[in-house]
């Protein structure tokens, strides 16, 4: 084809593009940009392609294809303004705001006014992140002297009786996975992010932290950590650091990235891939867990996670045989599932009533599927037996993501119930669900240990769904039982944790309070304990 032709059928598909995102049409407009991308790359291309994906809130995506605008042509605005404004949306805003002067800059004069706007906009936005007292607010910081009190100071006795009795059913064995896998390694990140040097403009150290933050965030979200106010920063080079070093892939969106890994395997090995897409994929986990935990950028810390799932999701097709120890621990099973209920968990906590139906049956059918996973996973026993050097691997990986994987599904027939009764519904309707969502949680409370908060939390929320709907009064009793039970072992690891801080113990009391008056109903005869009753 001779190059007019090519510049021909180039600028045909660039309207053909116009056309559809005319018509709000992002998905065909995108095929038809990325088809004149093949044959002609321009700025102006990618530009357009870059807001179609800002459209369709692709924000990653949308950045890789701002940033090739500019390099493309230095003196295009409009690409500076898709990279500025998809960065400002992940959250980069050292780097949006480089954009913005940049498209201030380059702008013409009826532009200027509206960017100069943006800029002041994200100045501001990273003014306030780089307030201490803004991340002290929205996390809990815990300094050495609280960290003395919290659960992975509490097992040690406790693991050396167990170990004893042969008893390897125990949160306490879950705080040390994580404490081994993570947080000894977690000590160890804290001292690598300190471990750093500045040679000119060029800032060096040493590697391992993320995989470290990763690791215990996988293992059990409640073992990460924040020790100081200065973390974000920290982090921030830290993951420069080894970006650099690794040959990662900081700026590139999903598809640049899956031809980046097919293209460097051709020349190079696993070995020297493995650490590049490991810790691509690492950073998008981290990135997407800690915006969400400080409610920082929600919708933006779910596009990172979803994108990381896709990424694994991608790696395990693409290289099926390729042996899970060559192509990295980011593909076994295990660490995709924990990653997909990392996700899960994120979207339930963004979760604003009404919640809208589509979300919910969309929220269902991924917690559904990992049901199903690792229900046939512990059935067939695909993780041997349980002994002291495998018991916390076990807790971690199988027991308690079925447990997480009941408790999610519990929230979403409670969350059916909430709209079915505040759209008018039929009570029958309503409470059919509320029962779900109780024997659901009591399921999850049955998968994990009695001296692991979330047995009696789950326990507790059970029985917040029971008092919905007619429910026995036997199983009041004896879930109110069960927890006065698991309550002090509960105490002996759990007493200071994070979910404590956050009112659990005051919740739970609430909900143990008519223990005393159901069983005097029952003494007293004025009802069975098979009698349905339901409590408001």
């Amino acid at each position: 084809m001779s190059t007019a032709t090519s510049n021909s059928r180039a600028a045909t598909l660039k309207d053909e593009g116009n056309a559809f995102f005319a018509k709000k049409d992002y998905h065909e407009a995108i095929a038809k940009y990325t088809d004149a991308i093949d044959i002609e790359p321009t700025a102006v291309l990618h530009a357009n392609r870059a807001q179609c994906y800002l459209s369709l809130e692709m924000y990653m995506d949308a950045s890789a294809d701002g940033r090739k605008a500019t390099e493309l042509d230095p003196e295009y605005s409009k690409g500076y303004v898709r990279f500025a404004t998809a960065e400002q949306k992940l959250g980069n805003l050292r780097t949006s705001i480089d954009n913005w002067e940049k498209a201030l800059k380059t702008a013409s004069q009826v532009q200027k006014a509206d960017i100069s706007i943006a800029l002041s906009k994200a100045r501001k936005a990273k003014e306030a992140q780089d307030d201490p007292q803004s991340l002290a607010n929205k996390v809990h910081i815990i300094p050495d002297a609280a960290s003395q009190q919290m659960p992975w100071t509490s097992i040690e006795g406790i693991i050396s009786d167990l170990k004893d009795r042969e008893e390897w059913f125990s949160s306490a064995f879950v705080v040390r996975e994580a404490e081994e896998a993570s947080s000894s390694e977690f000590q160890r990140a804290q001292s690598l992010m300190s471990l750093k040097r500045r040679d000119g403009a060029r800032l060096g150290g040493r590697c391992g932290a993320i995989e470290a933050y990763t690791n215990c965030i996988t293992s059990d979200k409640r073992m990460f950590r924040i020790l100081s106010s200065d973390f974000i920063k920290d982090y921030s080079e830290q993951v420069m650091i080894e970006s650099q070093t690794r040959k990662a892939w900081p700026h590139e969106g999903p598809s640049e990235i899956k031809t980046a890994v097919v293209e460097r395997l051709k020349s190079q090995s696993w070995d020297q891939v493995r650490p590049a897409l490991s810790l691509t994929i690492r950073c998008w986990i981290m990135k997407g867990y800690v915006m969400n935990s400080t409610n920082t950028n929600e919708s933006a810390g779910l596009e990172f996670l979803q994108r990381a799932i896709d990424m694994l999701e991608w790696g395990r097709v693409t290289f099926p045989s390729v042996p899970h120890q060559t192509k990295g621990v980011i593909f076994t099973d295990t660490f995709y599932r924990a990653v997909r209920l990392l996700k899960l968990d994120c979207v339930m906590h963004s979760f604003k009533a009404p919640v809208p139906t589509t979300e919910l049956e969309a929220f269902y059918e991924e917690v559904s599927e990992i049901l199903k996973e690792v229900t046939a996973s512990i059935e067939a026993k695909t993780y041997g037996e349980r002994r002291l050097g495998t018991a916390g691997h076990i807790l971690c990986f199988y027991d308690y993501h079925l447990a997480e994987a009941h408790a999610l599904t519990g929230l979403y027939h409670a969350q059916v119930a909430n709209n079915l009764r505040t759209n008018g519904a039929a009570q029958e309707e309503y409470w059919a669900h509320y029962e779900k969502a109780t024997f659901s949680y009591n399921r999850a409370a049955k998968a994990v240990p009695e001296d692991d908060e979330f047995h009696a939390w789950y326990l507790n929320a059970s029985l917040t769904n029971a008092s919905q709907c007619p429910c026995p009064v036997n199983y009041h009793i004896e879930t109110i039982k069960r927890m006065q039970v698991a309550i002090p072992k509960m105490e002996k690891i759990w007493k200071n944790s994070t979910l404590a801080m956050a009112g659990r113990d005051d919740n739970m009391k609430k909900m143990m309070k008519p223990l005393d008056e159901l069983e005097r109903m029952v003494r007293d005869g004025e009802c069975k304990g098979n009698t349905f009753m339901k409590f408001d």
